[in-house]
């Protein structure tokens, strides 16, 4: 199965999630079909699916510029905990430090 939407999608990790199915993390350009959410040019793209490969939902952050996703996990709460990195100072992304920055994001 595949997922996303017109444009560009790339995914970095997928994990178990404790509640069954899977969490995949990556990134996404699309505004359109799977993606309901994109701030700029690349946008951090969290992703669930039950064990046939179906969506369940989407989760998307970040701000004009590019953010990447690179590894997630599961915390004992059943929070994901992501990191990746952002280029992006606005939208979900709310200062930059540099020319990019470590990103770590958390879905309740």
């Amino acid at each position: 199965k595949n997922h996303g939407g017109s444009s560009f999608e790339n995914a970095t990790k997928i994990i178990s999630s404790k509640n069954g199915g899977f969490y995949i993390s990556g990134s996404s350009r699309s505004l359109d079909l799977d993606v309901n959410n994109n701030n700029g040019n690349k946008d951090v793209w969290i992703i669930k699916i039950n064990n046939d490969g179906n969506l369940i939902w989407q989760k998307s952050a970040g701000g004009s510029d590019l953010e990447e996703a690179n590894s997630l996990l599961e915390n004992e709460n059943g929070e994901l905990i992501i990191v990746g990195e952002s280029w992006s100072s606005d939208a979900d992304i709310t200062e930059n430090k540099g020319f990019s920055d470590g990103l770590i994001l958390k879905i309740k």
